[in-house]
């Protein structure tokens, strides 16, 4: 800044200028940022005492070797302006960092060593005490006296009193998984206080507990059906009967809406069986009957489909030729953005969603299509307009906008091309090519 003629203080106008006489005349340039960079100028600046403005000394610049302790991310050519975040271990393929990073009190990088990063400790101070904890080993809290992280003691437990870590506080809150691949969300007992995983099959959550639903049901809240068990329909009243013999499908009055193979519709919305073989449905999800027409024998094309062509017990099985029970094979995907697979039980389990595959433990090892990593998660990519960003959420691979085109800029995200006729854009947003029929000039497409 400098007083101007009216004993104001005022800003310098020249760019990278520390002190100036005036407006426009700099006296003293900053001091070089070596990690402000991203692409390979030189940061270091001199003053052109000619034209009174800063500008940066020739020469190349590498941003990945700016800075004397790999542990700072931000320095100037003498000292730290600031330190990253974390640390990992060299040729690691941990998830997670082995320590969290701080700066001391001389303005060295330091690693938390006192408290790994699998102790729950997200950040120290000056002293190398914990300062705050996370939950991506499990639920943590923090020991201020002590400057260290408890674990909770249930696992489910996301946050907790370090004075009492028994005494869960909060529940996680994402869907949890365990190794057999059962998920579902988390919620607190009322009695126990404890933390458990959605019910299981014929069991619904009342009251902040699992009980056993009526009979018949599949699943249920809060004692009444929703679902009912194979054979069983849900009623106008909301309970599960069993189906009438020969029905398919039932109407919620208990009407018989269509029949089984081997039954014709009767009075009373009632089925039949039938007597002869000219009765028996065998069209396009039943190309082939047995000899008395009573039961399809082969369903190709179908999946998830018995020989009779009945639906596989398991809605995430892809083949139960012989029994709906056994499945014999799981499907791939469940939707575009949630993938299938088979644990340890053989069992068909779905993926979190986002995730395209996973391993028979249900840990995710691919992104679906327009899902990302972040926090060891499958979460949408970050930029509006970002198609594909498999190895980070924040970094976008590829753009698409039907109502104009689009470019990947150098932090990775989505931008709107604003020169007509380019065909090829830098991470600035400078033209590079023009598409057929364009000529670059001056950085705008011509024709």
């Amino acid at each position: 800044m400098f007083f101007d003629d009216k004993g104001f203080c005022s800003l310098c106008l020249t760019p990278n200028c520390a002190a100036c006489s005036n407006a426009t005349t700099c006296t003293a340039c900053k001091v070089a940022d070596f990690s402000s960079n991203s692409n390979s100028q030189n940061p270091l600046l001199y003053l052109d005492r000619a034209t009174g403005t800063c500008k940066p000394c020739p020469g190349l610049f590498d941003p990945y070797y700016a800075c004397a302790d790999p542990l700072c991310q931000r320095c100037t050519a003498t000292k730290c302006l600031s330190c990253y975040d974390s640390w990992y271990a060299p040729d690691s393929m941990d998830e997670f960092p082995a320590f969290a990073v701080y700066m001391d009190k001389n303005g060295n990088c330091q690693k938390c060593t006192g408290n790994p990063y699998d102790t729950g400790c997200t950040a120290c101070d000056a002293d190398g005490r914990c300062t705050e904890c996370g939950d991506q080993y499990g639920g943590t809290s923090l020991d201020k006296k002590a400057g260290t992280c408890v674990r909770c003691a249930d696992e489910l437990c996301s946050l907790c009193s370090a004075s009492t870590p028994k005494v869960c506080i909060k529940c996680q809150t994402e869907p949890y998984s365990d190794v057999l691949g059962n998920f579902g969300p988390v919620y607190k007992d009322a009695k126990t206080g404890k933390c458990t995983e959605w019910c299981n099959s014929g069991y619904g959550l009342q009251a902040g507990r699992c009980i056993n639903c009526p009979g018949g049901a599949q699943q249920c809240k809060n004692g009444k059906a929703t679902a009912c068990n194979r054979g069983h329909f849900l009623d106008n009243s909301g309970v599960c009967t069993q189906k009438p013999e020969g029905c398919d499908q039932v109407l919620p009055d208990g009407t018989c809406h269509s029949c089984l193979n081997g039954y014709r519709p009767a009075a009373g919305g009632k089925c039949q069986k039938c007597l002869d073989s000219g009765c028996v449905r065998c069209g396009s999800s039943c190309p082939k009957c047995d000899a008395a027409r009573q039961w399809c024998t082969s369903c190709p094309g179908y999946d998830g489909l018995t020989k009779d062509c009945k639906k596989c017990k398991d809605p995430l099985c892809a083949s139960c030729p012989d029994d709906a029970s056994k499945c014999l094979a799981c499907g791939t995907y469940f939707s575009a953005t949630r993938g299938i697979f088979t644990d340890a039980q053989g069992r068909c389990r779905l993926c979190a969603e986002g995730c395209a595959y996973c391993d028979k433990t249900g840990v995710c090892t691919s992104c679906a299509t327009g899902y990302g990593w972040k926090d060891k998660k499958c979460v949408p990519c970050t930029s509006k307009y970002c198609t594909y960003c498999p190895e980070n959420a924040d970094k976008c691979e590829s753009c698409s906008s039907e109502d104009f085109p689009t470019y990947i800029s150098s932090a990775g995200t989505c931008e709107k091309a604003k020169t007509k006729g380019c065909a090829q854009y830098a991470g600035d947003g400078k033209c590079l090519a023009c598409g057929y029929g364009w000529t670059l000039r001056k950085g705008a497409c011509v024709v």
